[in-house]
């Protein structure tokens, strides 16, 4: 027999290859954390069946482990695609030596799991057809293999050197933003859309350039601070750009942001024009719609924090 502990599992691997499995169960058990025992009690069983039982005993890749419970998470709340697209497209791009590297005793591991979720699906993606895919999670799990070499050997590199490490590395790095650009949602969320707008409310203004008072150098300010300088050329080129890009992405805003977009854009427009009139009617509409939104979005994370915290799986 052969054994593996957790804080609140137990695999065992049994006489005829049989993997047994005890979860310590909890009404505040996380689905993630059943997902995750339960692929990894299945890829031992796969690794005793391909490979015998030296094999299960031994604990899968953990990237595989994480990537393939992630899979299962998503399966069972598949709004979440969205938001690890978003979340991950934030993140530096983790090495690949360090995603084929990661440990299940690594407290940081754990906060890898979306890379290690995509390296999966970037993979699989990379191979010829799902048969050359299943071979290589099937050597995948073999004891004592070098992934980098059945990498090397599943994108079609004659030799593992340091040349060909380089190659995949740069093929997972360019890969990966092109498999998130596939993935990106047509409505941003909520908190994406709030900081959008906010770059888009700030312009930055080179130092050199002074305020009214001819004294204090104006580094950032909102709309509201930037009326006397509306006739600057170099105020008129950030308008421009910041208007050019809220028309671009305004399809994209989040609903409960919409109409803060919508006045914010008509309030450059008249800052632009300078139509004074127009530009504080718009500002004060501007205020009110982004508060509200930030008001709702505020009352809306409250009730999914609290729903979140009473589910019982």
């Amino acid at each position: 027999q052969a054994s593996m502990t957790s804080r609140q599992s137990l695999i065992t691997v049994e006489a005829g290859g049989k993997v047994k499995v005890v979860l310590k169960w909890k009404e505040s058990t996380a689905f993630e954390t059943l997902t995750q025992v339960l692929t990894q009690a299945f890829l031992q069983r796969a690794a005793i069946g391909w490979h015998g039982m030296d094999a299960g005993r031994q604990p899968p890749p953990y990237w595989l482990e994480l990537a393939l419970a992630s899979e299962l998470e998503l399966k069972r709340y598949p709004a979440l695609g969205d938001h690890w697209t978003r979340m991950t497209a934030r993140q530096e791009p983790l090495p690949l030596t360090s995603i084929l590297a990661l440990q299940r005793d690594d407290r940081k591991a754990n906060g890898h799991r979306l890379q290690a979720f995509w390296f999966r699906r970037w993979l699989e993606a990379m191979c010829h057809n799902h048969h050359s895919y299943k071979s290589l999670i099937n050597r995948m799990l073999m004891p004592e293999v070098s992934p980098t070499a059945l990498l090397s050997q599943a994108l079609s590199f004659d030799t593992v050197s340091n040349k060909d490490s380089e190659k995949i590395e740069a093929l997972w790095q360019k890969g990966l933003g092109k498999t998130l650009q596939q993935h990106q949602p047509p409505i941003f969320d909520p908190e994406f859309s709030r900081k959008r707008i906010q770059e888009w409310m700030t312009l930055r203004l080179p130092q050199r350039m002074v305020s009214t008072d001819g004294k204090n150098p104006i580094e950032s300010k909102l709309l509201a601070a930037l009326w006397e300088q509306n006739n600057t050329p170099e105020l008129r080129t950030l308008m421009t750009r910041h208007l050019d890009a809220l028309t671009l992405q305004l399809h994209r805003i989040n609903p409960l942001f919409f109409n803060a977009a919508l006045s914010l854009g008509q309030t450059l427009e008249s800052l632009r024009d300078g139509e004074a009139t127009a530009f504080r009617t718009a500002l004060q509409a501007f205020r009110d719609d982004f508060e509200t939104a930030q008001q709702l979005e505020a009352t809306i994370d409250r009730l999914l924090t609290s729903a979140k915290s009473k589910r019982a799986y």
